[in-house]
């Protein structure tokens, strides 16, 4: 499936730092969505890369872990929704 190779992936990139690096150069609007219980991903990574980035927008959910769309479709539906009605406005 889909998430096989995914840790293994994701641990090349950050020893490579090669995302990092380039994160300043992203120059189009991110919304960044974490749940407070995510497990997975440290909240000081997601501070930083939402920092990195010119125009992110961190949003952080509480009482959500990581999979959002999983646990809560309606919620994050709605992060979304309004996040490209805005843009598009």
């Amino acid at each position: 499936g889909i998430w096989i190779g995914t840790p293994v992936n994701l641990t090349r990139e950050r020893e490579s730092g090669e995302l990092e690096r380039r994160m300043p150069e992203i120059r189009h609007p991110h919304l960044v969505l974490w749940g407070e219980r995510d497990g997975w991903i440290p909240p000081t990574d997601l501070r930083a890369m939402a920092a990195a980035m010119p125009d992110c927008r961190l949003v952080v959910v509480p009482g959500i872990g990581h999979s959002m769309n999983l646990e809560l479709p309606a919620l994050y539906a709605g992060y979304l929704g309004a996040w490209f009605g805005g843009l598009a406005s």
